[in-house]
């Protein structure tokens, strides 16, 4: 019986974890990309290029779900 319970335990720590990450993921990814469009901007300023106008830097692995949330 305890070994029961503490499976059902175990299962909703680890659920509980992937929903939290699960949440923060969509959020970090346009992080990071924010962040790598900073550093481009800077390499381009430091090499002299002209930044017309502003980057998006969009992996292949998008999903038009994904775009919907922002």
């Amino acid at each position: 019986m305890v070994l029961i319970i503490l499976m059902n335990f175990l299962i909703a720590v680890i659920s509980q974890s992937y929903d939290s990450v699960m949440d923060t993921a969509l959020q970090t990814l346009y992080s990071q990309r924010c962040e790598m469009n900073l550093e481009i901007r800077l390499m381009r300023n430091k090499l002299g290029v002209k930044i017309e106008r502003t980057m998006f830097i969009i992996s292949a692995n998008c999903t038009e779900e994904e775009n919907d949330d922002w």
